[in-house]
């Protein structure tokens, strides 16, 4: 594929594997650009994984074995070395009526980058109580050694065919 993105052309090998007759889907890219402009620092930062010529390798897998059930894995491993710089699993089961979300987040701390390098588990429970009803709450926890809660809260939303109102308590800690 060629792009003719913000810095000018790139070559993305890749792809999308899709058996038939199955809600799955597997992605992997590697962006190589043919073309370097001298402001394309200004676009992808130092420790974005774009910033050089060749990009990290990134990808993508989801499994969805019926339609309420759904797993998903995001990652991005240093194109140098594989160590994985950025890996998500989302995790999604149940009903309208009663359903959960489950998530993990790893993030490593980038050379020269602002923010340390981050673990998260968070959880979400939400029903469709009634046609117009809907509940949830959630929570996100610090896995690193420092741990701790980051957010917690809960809503309560009403639909109907006018403006939908949300009452969302929430508290970041």
């Amino acid at each position: 594929m060629l792009d003719l993105g913000r810095d000018g052309r790139s070559l993305c090998p890749g792809g999308v594997l899709a058996p038939p007759g199955r809600v799955e889907r597997r992605e992997f890219g590697h962006q190589a650009r043919v073309a370097r402009r001298i402001d394309a620092q200004l676009f992808q930062p130092q420790g974005s994984g774009l910033e050089d010529q060749l990009s990290d390798y990134v990808g993508r897998v989801q499994i969805r074995p019926s339609g309420q059930l759904n797993l998903v894995y995001r990652f991005r491993l240093a194109k140098d070395n594989f160590q994985a710089r950025r890996t998500e699993l989302q995790f999604f089961a149940g009903p309208k009526a009663l359903n959960l979300n489950i998530g993990y987040l790893f993030l490593d701390q980038q050379a020269g980058g602002e923010f340390p390098t981050r673990e998260e588990l968070s959880a979400t429970l939400q029903s469709q109580l009634t046609r117009e009803w809907a509940a949830s709450v959630s929570t996100r926890r610090d896995l690193t050694s420092n741990g701790g809660t980051l957010s917690e809260g809960a809503s309560v939303t009403y639909t109907n065919d006018c403006p939908v109102p949300r009452l969302d308590v929430a508290r970041g800690l």
